[in-house]
């Protein structure tokens, strides 16, 4: 497939619309077009405690359709330089990774595993090697930054022609029953994602990340 007609079943499965700016496409589904990215960048960093371990993330299941989804955002984007971002200490999936991406223009970065690496400003630095510009968002600077689940979502919509329809998401806290990770249907309530216990000795409340 062409590059447009891949990007074109990118917008049509509702994965234009992942990352915190979309993903370009002609159907204007991003701030900028597709002839002006410089660069994607997949992260796989666990600088924060609210930021999914990438081993839980790509289980072996998930891992094989990680891949793939590089792949096509490669294709999809040959003008563009496509990163996966990974914190160091996962030698095993990096290298797993790394024998199955393909493509001149997909490449793997290791990069530090401390608060703020996975800040727009701190990673696209730490990719490219260059100053990164005070104040201006990294869109506008022709980088589309995605996180790991979203290759995921790209290759379910180019090989089997799936829409998103699930997340995966980790819950926990003191006051979690079921602490663990999910695939949660993309608008289902909070209430009735997790269940919390009946304490009446402690405040309870929920912080939401940005992960669903």
């Amino acid at each position: 497939l062409g590059a447009e007609k891949l990007r074109d079943l990118i917008y049509r499965s509702g994965a234009a619309n992942l990352g915190a700016n979309g993903i370009p496409t002609e159907s204007g589904s991003a701030k900028i077009t597709p002839d002006d990215i410089a660069g994607v960048i997949v992260s796989l960093i666990d600088d924060d405690i609210l930021n999914p371990d990438p081993m839980i993330l790509l289980d072996s299941l998930r891992l094989d359709r990680f891949i793939e989804g590089v792949n096509i955002l490669g294709a999809a984007f040959p003008k563009a330089t496509v990163t996966v971002a990974i914190s160091g200490g996962y030698q095993r999936l990096t290298s797993r990774i790394e024998s199955g991406v393909s493509g001149t223009n997909v490449q793997i970065v290791q990069v530090g595993g401390k608060y703020p690496q996975s800040h727009e400003a701190i990673l696209v630095q730490s990719v490219t090697g260059q100053p990164y510009p005070y104040g201006v968002a990294a869109i506008h600077s022709g980088f589309v930054l995605l996180d790991g689940q979203a290759p995921v979502h790209v290759c379910n919509a180019v090989t089997d022609g799936l829409p998103v329809t699930h997340r995966r998401v980790a819950i926990g806290g003191p006051h979690i029953e079921e602490p663990g990770h999910i695939d949660v249907a993309i608008g289902t309530p909070v209430a009735e994602v997790i269940s919390i216990s009946d304490d009446n000795e402690h405040e309870t409340r929920i912080v939401l990340d940005s992960l669903m």
